[in-house]
């Protein structure tokens, strides 16, 4: 897989992410998923909402044995408690 993160979104970026991506993608590798992997970073709501429906439109067609959706994302810090 590409790397394709946004680089005007850089500032937002959590460290470590890109390990956890990578962790993802050899497991999926592994258990035989290696051509239906997709891999999509820094989308906006309404970018999430057009993968989403693509999504749909390929179960429509493909009829997979099972599929999963993993969202990876940082908390917020609360400034009152300091607690992500």
């Amino acid at each position: 897989f590409e790397s394709v993160r946004i680089p005007e979104l850089k500032k937002y970026w959590r460290p470590g992410s890109e390990h956890d991506e990578d962790v993802l993608v050899r497991t999926w590798n592994k258990l035989g998923c290696r051509k239906n992997i997709r891999v999509e970073r820094d989308l906006t709501i309404d970018e999430i909402s057009k993968v989403l429906k693509e999504f749909r439109q390929k179960l429509k067609s493909s009829k997979p044995d099972f599929f999963t959706i993993a969202v990876l994302g940082h908390g917020k810090r609360d400034s009152g408690t300091g607690i992500e």
